[in-house]
């Protein structure tokens, strides 16, 4: 080989080297792209999602016995009344005021308020325990029908 050819040669190779890099380049910048629009319609839909969720979650406020060393002691607050009282969320499942919260917020408790949250405004029910399941930490309680849910 001549020193034209080996230049042709290296040339060439360059030229490849470059062509796949480029597409190489070009294919991950698209593969982030779509990751991207991906992302930022995930992000608009969970915004959306929260929105039409908003009216069912609740906080949950259990005056409990349970001591403050317990597993979930970062849960659990000194109230006005001097006790204790277990803090949690739960979720209204059924529109006449079933709610489903965590077992652990309501145990050993007399006591449970319901706070829901409507826009501005919230509004305090009084619960009832109906079912609850300590193995899988679940339970079920009751308001009074909620205006909105």
């Amino acid at each position: 080989m001549n020193k034209k050819e080996i230049l042709v040669c290296g040339m060439l190779a360059i030229t490849l080297i470059l062509l796949m890099v480029n597409i190489f380049l070009t294919t991950n910048i698209l593969k982030n792209k779509e990751r991207i629009v991906t992302s930022v319609n995930m992000t608009n839909n969970l915004v959306e999602i929260t929105k039409n969720v908003k009216p069912a979650v609740v906080r949950i406020v259990a005056e409990t016995n349970q001591s403050p060393d317990s597993y979930f002691s970062s849960e659990i607050i000194k109230v006005d009344t001097g006790g204790l009282a277990s803090i949690g969320t739960g979720f209204i499942v059924d529109p006449e005021g079933y709610i489903i919260t965590a077992n652990h917020v309501i145990t050993g408790s007399n006591n449970i308020q319901v706070i829901l949250f409507d826009e501005d405004k919230t509004e305090v029910k009084k619960a009832k325990i109906v079912k609850q399941n300590t193995q899988k930490d679940i339970a079920v309680i009751k308001i009074s029908k909620p205006k909105r849910v």
